[in-house]
């Protein structure tokens, strides 16, 4: 892998975070395709967004979903995220592996989304893929 960004990996990580914010929850790869992409680009007041906003960012939701598995995949093979089976279909949750964030202003951003998100309750918030568009 010879770019990190926009790859499996990035998209992983940041599934890390938000499974290790979420932590009392098992997240679906829809869940944590839709708080990926709200934490990038929806607007929270006092927040910088993550990545600025361009013409196809509408475009980028239909894509998310399937870098994310990847990258469930990849952090699963490692130990750090756990799978779980249920009538619902395939969940994933945090394991108590250690992983060293880096820390930076861009993982603190990131951080503080995560965790406003989870404050709004954004799984009943935003329902369908539809809500989650409209909200960009």
């Amino acid at each position: 892998m010879n770019n990190y960004f926009n790859s499996y990996f990035e998209f992983g990580l940041r599934s890390m975070y938000i499974l290790e914010i979420f932590s009392d929850d098992y997240l679906s790869p829809e869940e944590l395709s839709k708080i990926d992409y709200l934490t990038l680009y929806y607007k929270i007041d006092g927040l910088k967004f993550l990545h600025p906003k361009h013409n196809l960012v509408i475009t980028e939701y239909g894509a998310h979903q399937n870098i994310i598995k990847t990258g469930l995949v990849y952090f699963t093979s490692l130990g750090y995220i756990t799978v779980k089976y249920t009538s619902k279909g395939i969940l994933y949750g945090r394991t108590s592996k250690e992983f060293s964030y880096i820390e930076s202003n861009y993982s603190k951003l990131l951080k503080s989304r995560i965790h406003y998100l989870k404050s709004i309750d954004v799984n009943n918030k935003f329902r369908t893929p539809s809500e989650v568009i409209d909200a960009i």
